[in-house]
């Protein structure tokens, strides 16, 4: 695994551990990016 895989995966863990959800999109040049969904607690 590179390193900036390992960064990608401490991005998308720390998202979940907030309790969110994420999104993954691929770009046009091949890349991701990555989305934090914030879930909405109706009350």
């Amino acid at each position: 695994m590179k390193a900036q895989d390992e960064k990608v995966i401490r991005k998308i863990y720390a998202i979940i551990q907030r309790g969110n959800n994420v999104e993954i999109k691929g770009t046009k040049d091949g890349g991701i990016k990555i989305f934090e969904v914030k879930k909405r607690i109706a009350v």
